[in-house]
């Protein structure tokens, strides 16, 4: 089958399954704040009120890896904390108590081609919305920021947020606490993506944290031959190819043959047979 098209207005979104995961930065180094050293301890789950305010930060990131290593198992999959690379500058610095929502970004285009522009990048909800809770520490120029998660439709609860160094660009320093003499490198503009171009979401399709609907899969027919797939509420039409396609020609084209089926090898203590 192939993808031939969008319903008007609605925009299909892909998701993408690394087929490796880097490590980049390894352990960052912890800070020392208030006399005691930071470590991995998450506060307990925030209760919001009410939806994401107005003055949400959106903060446009890469999906990078899991913290600490790969799942082991489904129950360990939604205990990972996600690791995002932010290289966009968000439009505010970032702080403790501010609140952020992660949208992951994608090639607008995944097609190459002389009207590709590779600075334009697609926006997808991440389903993380919440507040920047502590620091985690630094490691040269990045820094490590957590992010308790909001949204009730993501199992997911954890968020942790490496950025660039840069001071009231990227991160308020005061966040940080620094003592004196102690403290991350000072990035430079080299260091951030400014020549980036994001599209934005789909009105009212943002995550609405505690409040969040997730959308649900459901496929409805739009023609003969011919189905919509509504997965999170994007919809793409994918048409089914027929068993016998026709060449250019106008003649048919024989059928693959089929591949001849083997024996059924006897299990080893099967009874019954």
């Amino acid at each position: 089958m192939k993808i031939v098209g969008t319903l008007p207005g609605i925009q299909v979104k892909y998701i993408a399954h690394h087929s490796h995961e880097m490590e980049l930065y390894g352990n960052m180094e912890r800070l020392d704040l208030q006399g005691s050293l930071l470590s991995n301890h998450h506060h307990p789950h925030p209760h919001p009120a009410e939806p994401p305010s107005p003055d949400i930060i959106d903060v446009y990131a890469r999906w990078v890896r899991y913290d600490g290593g790969r799942p082991t198992g489904p129950k360990d999959f939604f205990q990972k904390t996600y690791v995002y690379a932010v290289t966009i500058p968000p439009s505010e610095p970032l702080a403790l108590g501010r609140r952020v929502r992660v949208l992951v970004t994608t090639p607008a285009s995944w097609v190459p081609g002389p009207d590709a522009d590779p600075n334009l990048h697609g926006a997808n909800d991440a389903h993380v919305v919440g507040t920047v809770t502590n620091v985690l520490g630094w490691r040269g120029k990045l820094v490590a920021l957590a992010v308790e998660n909001e949204c009730r439709q993501n199992l997911v609860r954890r968020a942790r947020l490496e950025i660039p160094y840069l001071p009231n660009v990227t991160v308020v320093p005061e966040t940080l606490r620094l003592r004196e003499g102690r403290g991350p490198k000072v990035a430079g503009l080299d260091d951030l993506d400014l020549s980036a171009r994001v599209q934005p979401l789909q009105p009212g399709w943002s995550c609405n944290a505690s409040h969040c609907m997730l959308r649900l899969s459901m496929p409805m027919t739009v023609r003969p031959g011919v189905f919509a797939v509504l997965l999170f509420g994007d919809v793409g039409l994918v048409e089914q190819g027929n068993e016998h396609e026709t060449s250019e020609a106008g003649q048919r084209e024989e059928p693959a043959k089929k591949r001849k089926q083997l024996g059924k090898m006897a299990a080893v203590g099967w009874k019954g047979r």
